[in-house]
């Protein structure tokens, strides 16, 4: 009997430049061909030689970045090799028909890579989240389309791997998606490069995000050099690199107040003091105003500004305003090679005059033995190499935050060292050292004349202010000049001229409960609009009654008395993506390995996937019985210590079915469900926040303790997630406007 032999090729052109993958067998004189139902790019496709055709095997991954795909292929090859250990007489036609049942199976629960994009209206806008989690912000931009647009969603990124997990489930296996997943802190120095290799040049109409809510919620201590504490900054660095036409940003509604405001207000200056890098010449065009004003008023002083900067404008010269108007170029990176040789023009000229000052007033072994002057020399040095103590900040920050160091007595000796390579306090150290060693040398009677002393400290001191001059610090200082000279409201006209986005002064509360949702989460939303875009400042509210919590669980609670379906529960149980997306069966996986495996458990029997209740102790039972009973944790308080069931637990919330429910957190047994005595389940807390049944949150269903910090389980991933539904409406807001 004649060997099986056998290739995969690419054959059936489409209108999107994709092909299907075909299995070509033959053996002897027979042969036929079978489709594989995947379509695949031809630049992802690799045979491993100049052939079309590719004798299976020879090329080990033949549909590159694809595990689904090349899953499939590695079984098809195990079939056709157990059928010739067989030593089968059966036609090879039979072989044909077994691949074919193979592959629909396979195709029900790992659809095709691409949509029908047929179905799709006419406008493409593209998307990418970050800080994705779930993926709330994700389901709800694909579940919009407004008009002639829809959005097409190109890369998510988080850091943790159950969320990479959930992502890969749901948007690369069931739906076939070739999004991405960026799995990469956003802090690393080379995030935005790996971002841009992950988009290979597409252009990014929207960003959407919310770095997470520790560093800015009310609740809880904000820990010093917490690896959360600067994400906004980094999201900021993003979009300045894209660009997009829109951002969004959302976080916990305790940040329109936190600090008085003051954060808030911050966030509002910061997006604004994003430049147009093509209208830079503008504020070069204002400098040389400012150059040639004479003002004879020499003690005049800005009114409200810190002594920093007060000092840098009361004794600016020319040379001065150069640096600054050159740092602020360098920081938005309009020229990223001139940037080091700035700051070591700027380290010279804090170098060059205490070598002189030293050299002219301090006997030579002093020099070289004294603390106060090697503080000083070694502080310099230490500048000097500060993208590298960057780079090592960063990464104790994150082996920190990975070893749960916090309330313990390793913290205080962390948190010290952190402090003592930051640039800040490097800085903050050489200037003590500069009044000592003034000191020093009038005590040691070095130097009679101390005036003398002067200007070279102050010429020190003035550019070790330049060089810790940030991005928005340069501007801030231009403005102080500005106002110096009274040309401050020119200034302000030419910033809100030049500024790439437009944001509202107050950001926008959102209230879930406005948008469908069965839940009363309010989140502040900054949007951030470019400036050849249309202002957005608000998203309507949906028209209609706000859905009550029995609408989104009453036909998942057995002890319900109405079966009825409500709207809600239809649409969640029919899922929402438009028409052209094809969603596979719902399936479980427990780790990203067993993913590459293909280790599925399949929906089956009509139960929505994530259903699981949690096991608990008789007394816990029996608590949350005599709460259920008593109708709320106040009014049981005195039954349970009757009963010695009480504990030492602040609240327990008994929901309420009339109503929409309130905020949903990451620990399930916050809430007691109004029908059934337990906690709620993850498929009932994702109901409330509007994802479809059809999405399945993956991995392990809790942790406890220490691990929450370190594990994102399926709990946490749906009480952090932006509810879809609520998403949904920023998205129709944002392509009704963007052009």
């Amino acid at each position: 009997m004649d060997k099986i032999r056998h290739n995969y090729y690419l054959e059936d052109l489409n209108k999107t430049g994709e092909h299907t993958i075909f299995l070509h067998l033959w053996r002897g004189d027979e042969k036929t061909k079978v489709s594989l139902k995947y379509k695949v790019n031809p630049s992802s496709w690799n045979t491993g030689s100049k052939n079309k055709s590719q004798i299976c095997g020879h090329s080990k991954n033949p549909c590159e970045d694809n595990d689904t795909i090349n899953f499939m292929l590695e079984r098809i090859c195990g079939m056709i090799e157990k059928f010739e250990d067989l030593k089968s007489t059966s036609s090879i036609d039979e072989m044909k028909n077994q691949i074919r049942t193979y592959v629909n199976e396979f195709i029900n629960t790992n659809p095709s890579s691409n949509f029908d994009k047929s179905l799709t209206p006419k406008e493409r806008v593209t998307f990418i989240d970050f800080f994705a989690g779930a993926g709330g912000f994700s389901e709800g931009f694909m579940q919009a389309h407004a008009k002639d647009k829809w959005f097409d969603f190109l890369l998510a990124s988080d850091i943790d791997e159950n969320c990479e997990l959930t992502h890969r489930s749901r948007y690369n296996h069931q739906l076939g998606l070739s999004t991405k997943f960026l799995r990469k802190d956003i802090t690393d120095h080379d995030f935005i490069y790996d971002l841009k290799q992950d988009l290979t040049g597409q252009g990014i109409d929207v960003i959407v995000g919310g770095p997470p809510c520790q560093s800015f919620s009310l609740a809880g201590r904000r820990r010093a050099f917490d690896v959360k504490n600067n994400l906004f900054y980094h999201y900021l660095k993003v979009i300045r690199e894209l660009k997009p036409k829109y951002f969004v940003m959302e976080n916990v509604k305790g940040l329109a107040n936190k600090d008085g405001g003051k954060i808030k207000k911050s966030i509002v200056s910061q997006i604004r003091s994003i430049i147009d890098e093509t209208k830079f010449h503008r504020i070069e065009e204002f400098f040389n105003i400012l150059t040639k004003i004479q003002n004879s008023e020499n003690d005049k002083t800005p009114i409200s500004v810190d002594s920093v900067i007060r000092n840098i404008i009361r004794q600016y010269d020319h040379s001065i305003i150069r640096f600054i108007l050159n740092k602020l170029k360098y920081e938005i990176e309009i020229d990223r090679n001139k940037k080091e040789e700035l700051n070591n023009t700027l380290l010279n000229r804090i170098s060059n005059p205490f070598k002189c000052l030293i050299r002219d007033y301090v006997p030579y072994q002093v020099s070289k033995t004294n603390a106060v002057v090697n503080t000083i020399r070694h502080g310099i040095r230490l500048l000097r190499r500060q993208a590298y103590l960057d780079e090592l900040n960063h990464m104790i920050v994150k082996e920190k935050s990975k070893s749960d160091i916090d309330n313990d007595n390793f913290v205080t000796s962390f948190d010290s060292f952190l402090q003592t390579i930051d640039g800040t306090e490097i800085i903050h150290k050489i200037k003590q050292s500069l009044k000592a060693l003034k000191k020093l040398i009038i005590s040691e009677g070095w130097l009679k004349d101390g005036p003398k002393l002067n200007e070279p400290i102050k010429e020190i001191n003035e550019y070790l202010d330049l060089y810790s001059l940030s991005y928005d610090g340069c501007l801030e200082v231009i403005a102080e000049i500005a106002e110096y000279n009274d040309l401050g409201v020119e200034f302000k006209n030419l910033m809100d001229e030049i500024s790439l986005y437009q944001i509202a002064d107050e950001p926008f509360i959102a209230n879930s409960s406005d948008y469908g949702v069965p839940q009363k989460r309010e989140r502040i939303l900054f949007i951030g609009c470019r400036s050849d875009q249309n202002f957005i400042d608000s998203i309507p509210p949906i028209k209609g009654e706000k859905v009550p919590l029995k609408d989104a669980l009453t036909d998942l609670d057995k002890n319900g008395k109405n079966k009825s379906i409500s709207k809600f529960a239809k649409e969640a149980k029919a899922g929402r993506l438009p028409k052209w997306y094809k969603v596979g069966t719902p399936f479980y996986v427990k780790s990203l390995e067993n993913l590459r495996q293909n280790k599925k458990e399949l929906y089956n029997n009509g139960i929505p996937m994530n259903m699981e209740k949690s096991n608990q102790t008789e007394p816990v039972k029996m608590r949350l019985g005599v709460i259920l009973q008593k109708g709320g944790y106040e009014q049981a308080k005195e039954t349970l210590k009757e009963r010695g069931l009480l504990t030492g637990k602040r609240n327990y919330n008994l929901l309420n079915p009339n109503l929409p429910a309130p905020t949903m957190v990451t620990l399930p047994d916050d809430f007691i469900h109004y029908n059934d005595p337990r906690p709620l389940t993850v498929r009932e807390m994702a109901r409330i926040q509007s994802f479809d049944d059809n999405f399945v949150f993956q991995g392990k269903r809790t942790t406890g303790g220490q691990r929450r910090k370190r594990e994102i389980p399926q709990y946490t991933l749906v009480g952090n997630a932006m509810p879809p539904l609520m998403a949904k409406a920023i998205a129709t807001e944002v392509l009704k406007n963007i052009h």
